[in-house]
């Protein structure tokens, strides 16, 4: 199978960690100064996430294998860990 196989749910948490940074959407309120650098904070772990689960998609899908995939994992983890 190629692709898919969790409904590209990453891309949900891609557009989500793209959309709370954006300040002139009509969706997102205006954010206060103070709270924007903890958003961006925020996003960026989202966005590490995301490529996290885009590698657990794609192992499944047999579009990668699952040792990158267990890399990605591994990577990601020893950065929360510290």
């Amino acid at each position: 199978m190629s692709g898919g196989e969790y409904f590209y749910f990453y891309n949900k948490l891609l557009n989500f960690a793209e959309d709370i940074l954006n300040d002139d959407d009509e969706i997102v309120q205006p954010c206060p100064r103070p709270h924007q650098e903890i958003r961006a904070e925020f996003s960026k772990l989202l966005t590490d996430i995301a490529t996290c689960c885009k590698a657990i998609e794609w192992a499944d899908s047999s579009d990668i294998s699952q040792e990158d995939m267990k890399k990605c994992l591994e990577k990601m983890l020893s950065r929360i860990k510290k």
